[in-house]
């Protein structure tokens, strides 16, 4: 079976995250993901974090069994921003800022005297190297979009050997001072895909889908008379049984193209093809608006929206629940949930079974809906009045959802009666964050900061993490 990677991930034995932004998807979502053959159980991951006693920034190791601990402290000030884009030979990187250097290039292997940057590759407080802090693990090597003095366009770059440093690979710009600004990197079937700019020939750029080996030579994915693909991006790729699925443009509707479609590609350009045009109308230039993509056994599922106005206030807009076994013929819809549009979201799976929330037009409730990619296995099984988001880990479900007067309540899953018992209730909002096995980490808005708070069978309820007893820890909430 072929392996897909996302940026951002973690290999074998941990998971790496952030916690520098709002975490309704933990690191911008494109985060939380392991590949699809070599996932192992989570026993540690790292995360910066501010010391709500100092306020100073630091690096911080959590494990499965909830110890804590600071790893070494980060000379910024302001938000955290770590991002984690995984291990090679024990060495976990990440990019950060410091008030000195900028955004570079960091490793740890857990010890304070372990921890530092790689290399001031563009010197200056505010000249950081990354493009959108993306990077990814492909070949024992780092990929990630950066940038020097030498090479000042956003381009792709490499990290083979920490002794020789970084290294420039390809701008997909005619010119290495034009931003190219790589970024969603994937590894599939052996190859490279990431997302960039490329010049149209008349003083424009075009958005490309480019494949290969982690050298100057890539190859589009998406046929190259296609001059656009806007809707690519990790969070809406996958693969299933043994192919790669996701969103992407096939040209403008005014110039004679499908607009966002769902793709099926074996990671060649001749082996692209488009799956489904979804959305067949010109409006919005056909935005099928597909969500993330999860698999529940045989099949594959997806929220998105053809458009059909079934007596909708909303023209031109219909969000419905989507089912596909990987063939044209097998890609549909699975059931209209209700008259007119349907706002569709938190479509999470625990490998049999995909979870989502559902609003009707013009509703106020959110309806927790389970299905296994057919008709008579999609039912509503939960609804709450207050905003509600499911997260999943493993084989478990939680939902966080908003009651009345501001108070917001943590429930977990029963997957053999699908009722969602409640496990606590906190005063402000709540941010699903990571798991570790059996142990879920949660950030909870308190004063304009996010504490840390997590949870497990054994414990019974949430508990606030503390570093070695003495420090509550946080991230900036603004």
């Amino acid at each position: 079976m072929k392996n897909i990677f996302r940026s951002g991930i973690s290999l074998q034995r941990y998971i790496t995250l952030c916690l520098s932004v709002s975490v309704l998807t933990a690191c911008g979502d494109g985060t939380v993901s392991s590949s699809v053959d070599n996932e192992q159980p989570a026993t540690y991951t790292y995360s910066e974090l501010v010391n709500l006693t100092s306020y100073d920034v630091g690096l911080y190791r959590f494990g499965s069994d909830g110890s804590a601990k600071l790893v070494r402290n980060i000379d910024h000030t302001g938000a955290v921003d770590a991002m984690f884009f995984g291990e090679i030979n024990g060495i976990t990187f990440f990019s950060t800022r410091t008030d000195t250097n900028g955004r570079e290039l960091w490793r740890t292997d857990g010890s304070s005297d372990g921890t530092y940057m790689v290399q001031d590759l563009n010197p200056g407080t505010a000249n950081d190297i990354f493009y959108g802090a993306e990077g990814i693990v492909f070949n024992n090597a780092l990929y990630f979009g950066g940038l020097s003095q030498a090479y000042p366009g956003t381009a792709l770059w490499t990290l083979v050997n920490e002794s020789t440093g970084p290294e420039f690979v390809t701008n997909t710009r005619s010119s290495t001072s034009s931003n190219a600004d790589p970024s969603d990197f994937l590894v599939y079937d052996g190859r490279l895909i990431f997302n960039a700019l490329e010049d149209n020939g008349s003083g424009g750029t075009n958005h490309k889908v480019f494949v290969g080996t982690g050298t100057a030579g890539n190859d589009t994915l998406i046929d190259s008379t296609v001059s656009s693909n806007d809707g690519f991006s990790t969070d809406q790729a996958l693969i299933f049984k043994g192919d790669l699925y996701f969103q992407g443009s096939a040209g403008l509707y005014a110039d004679g193209g499908k607009g966002d479609v769902l793709y099926k590609s074996d990671g060649t350009q001749a082996g692209t093809k488009v799956l489904a045009d979804i959305n067949e109308t010109s409006y919005l230039n056909s935005d099928a608006r597909i969500g993330n993509l999860v698999s529940v056994g045989n099949y594959f599922v997806f929220s998105a929206n053809d458009a059909a106005d079934d007596d909708s206030n909303t023209t031109y807009d219909n969000s419905e629940i989507w089912v596909s076994d990987g063939t044209t013929a097998g890609t549909q819809m699975i059931k209209n949930l209700q008259l007119g549009s349907t706002y569709i979201g938190s479509l999470v799976s625990n490998g049999t079974t995909a979870y989502f929330v559902a609003v009707a037009e013009g509703s106020s409730t959110f309806e927790i809906w389970r299905t296994q990619g057919t008709a008579a296995t999609t039912e509503m099984i939960d609804s709450f009045e207050g905003e509600t988001y499911l997260y999943s880990y493993g084989d478990q479900v939680i939902a966080v959802t908003r009651e009345a007067y501001g108070s917001y309540v943590v429930y977990q899953l029963n997957g053999a009666t699908n009722d969602f018992a409640p496990l606590h209730t906190f005063p402000s909002p709540v941010d699903y964050a990571f798991a570790l096995g059996d142990r879920i980490f949660v950030l909870i808005d308190n004063m304009g900061w996010k504490e840390l708070w997590s949870y497990n069978k054994g414990d019974g309820d949430f508990t606030k993490v503390t570093i070695e007893g003495d420090y509550n820890v946080g991230v900036n909430a603004h």
